[in-house]
């Protein structure tokens, strides 16, 4: 009777520490939820940006992003690393607090993040690549109705990838039997596949060869009206491809990394 009372005393004690963690994570996901706006979205119309400074936890960095973007723009996020440029870039999804960022006359985060993030679309310099066929990579995020096999043969970016492979072909893990271009070019594909009207290319350009880099930058200027785009970019860009500069000092050879 002694050891079987010790027993149920130890287990309520193991029960009430279990429920005290439970009870804590749970108060840590509510105080950590993600904010989340009520308006809907259906188009981006213009967006603009009236900011001085970017916030982080703990430190305010300066930066100088003063413009209004319509379709047809290119703009160029300029500054040094760590700068705020990769901020930025996610407080255009809602991912960071941001004052001076707005859409259609709205703060960014008024509006529903659901819709935010169908409309911007955000391409990291690392994307992932799975293993799977070609069509399987580039569907990653779902397979709308336009994008049907013929529209994929058609796409300019995917010209040079279908020279020596079929959107059957089996892809290796992390990409191995592609390069960098490639790589970056189905990247490229996978985001303009929910047709966005904003798309943040961040890096995206950094480390492949000059004639995919030449490739993707012709698209992005053929294709400019389609959409606001925004670039960050630390090599000379061809000329007149960037209309807008954000956080530039006073030249163009003021963006950095």
């Amino acid at each position: 009777m002694y050891f079987t009372s010790v027993k149920a005393i130890v287990n309520a004690h193991i029960n009430k520490r279990d429920f005290d963690v439970a009870m804590d994570f749970q108060k840590e996901l509510k105080e950590r939820r993600e904010r989340d706006g009520k308006q809907p979205l259906q188009a981006v119309q213009d967006v603009s940006l009236h900011i001085a400074s970017l916030t982080l936890p703990g430190r305010e960095l300066p930066f100088g992003a003063q413009a209004v973007l319509h379709k047809g723009d290119i703009a160029q996020i300029c500054g040094a690393s760590g700068c705020g440029k990769s901020t930025l870039a996610k407080a255009m999804l809602n991912f960071r607090p941001s004052d001076g960022l707005a859409i259609n006359g709205l703060k960014i985060d008024q509006y529903q993040n659901r819709d935010l993030r169908a409309r911007v679309e955000y391409v990291p310099q690392s994307t992932p690549i799975l293993c799977g066929t070609l069509r399987e990579n580039l569907f990653l995020n779902g397979n709308p109705a336009h994008a049907s096999d013929e529209w994929l043969l058609k796409h300019p970016l995917l010209q040079s990838i279908l020279e020596s492979k079929t959107l059957d072909e089996e892809i290796l893990e992390n990409g191995a039997n592609l390069s960098g271009g490639e790589k970056q070019k189905i990247a490229l594909v996978r985001a303009l596949l929910s047709r966005p009207d904003v798309l943040i290319l961040d890096e995206v350009c950094s480390h492949i060869d000059g004639d995919a880099r030449t490739q993707i930058y012709q698209f992005l200027n053929d294709s400019r009206h389609e959409r606001v785009t925004f670039l960050i970019a630390h090599e000379a860009l061809p000329d007149g491809l960037v209309n807008v500069w954000l956080n530039r000092e006073e030249a163009p050879n003021a963006c950095g990394a």
